[in-house]
């Protein structure tokens, strides 16, 4: 079972995954590669959305419940978006360090 973590927002608390399973993890990077568009020659462009679009997934797949003034609040990208840009983004670095953890290093010494 994973653990929960809970982070404090100006206005209420949120409780977010510890890490990701290996299917969220595909899920996250599937709406990026979305965004590819390759041709005969390879690569021949990128729509931008689909990173505001990975980022909208990362948080539909890490948060896990939200409360405001002892009330638990409906996620929605409405919620996100609503949230004041210091919140925003103080949640979403949060939700980055899950969805992009550091990699160990192995002293091969």
């Amino acid at each position: 079972m994973r653990e929960i973590k809970t982070i404090k927002l100006s206005k209420c608390e949120v409780d977010i995954v510890s890490f990701l399973t290996w299917g969220e993890k595909e899920e996250i990077q599937s709406v990026i590669l979305n965004g590819v568009k390759m041709g005969m020659e390879g690569l021949n462009g990128f729509n931008p959305n689909s990173i505001r679009e990975s980022k909208y997934k990362a948080f539909e797949v890490c948060v896990k419940e939200i409360r405001e003034n002892g009330e638990k609040k409906q996620f929605s990208r409405e919620w996100i978006d609503n949230l004041s840009a210091d919140d925003g983004d103080y949640l979403y670095s949060e939700i980055d360090e899950v969805t992009n953890p550091k990699k160990k290093q192995t002293n091969t010494n």
